[in-house]
């Protein structure tokens, strides 16, 4: 077996995750995981909602980008 590391985005449903990619390494997987959250927070700051005060990755720690390793048979 193998392991591969999956990233998985938090979806806008409750329970729900949707997958955006695989990689290698789990390195490699949460380099990626903190890009896309830094990426989202530069995204939804352009646009801040008034509602709410709105949290940098840092501030937090809920994550949209979730990384779990999974066994892949060869």
């Amino acid at each position: 077996m193998k392991t591969v590391y999956v990233l998985f985005r938090d979806g806008e449903n409750y329970g729900q995750q949707d997958a955006v990619g695989w990689f290698g390494t789990e390195s490699a997987a949460d380099e990626a995981a903190s890009k896309m959250e830094w990426d989202e927070y530069r995204k939804e700051s352009e646009n801040p909602s008034t509602s709410s005060k709105l949290l940098s990755p840092d501030e937090t720690d809920y994550r949209r980008f979730i990384v779990q390793a999974i066994n892949r048979l060869d």
